[in-house]
């Protein structure tokens, strides 16, 4: 993936959300795709969410405009996300990383379970 400099004035490519912060400005749907901002406005009216960070939906397009580069500064802004996702949880990233994963690969296999035919062959 290709970097590309960035501009003297910077703009912002990463709101975070949970933990008690909430950067996209009350779940703005222009700025922060709808499930970005859904997990936005909730955090910002104090539901409780999971720690994370959304890349704006202005960067998701300058990314496509420019054939996959984007500024050096999203790298520092990913980095930020991360760290806040590690001081809510206070586990490493990689760890929460990993649960997450676990959790949705079991609550997959239960719905395997739960959609398979009742009763054994033969039956």
């Amino acid at each position: 993936m290709a970097s590309v400099p960035v501009s003297v004035e910077q703009e912002r490519y990463v709101y975070r959300f949970g933990g008690g912060v909430s950067d996209g400005g009350n779940g703005d749907r222009n700025l922060l795709g709808g499930k970005g901002a859904n997990l936005d406005g909730m955090a910002g009216i104090g539901l409780p969410v999971p720690p994370g960070f959304t890349i704006s939906t202005p960067m998701c397009t300058r990314y496509y405009e420019e054939g996959g580069a984007f500024p050096d500064s999203l790298r520092d802004e990913v980095a930020e996300g991360l760290a806040h996702i590690e001081k809510v949880t206070g586990k490493p990233y990689e760890v929460v990383l990993k649960e997450r994963v676990l959790d949705r690969a079991g609550r997959e296999e239960r719905e395997d379970v739960d959609d398979a035919p009742h009763g054994s062959a033969g039956e």
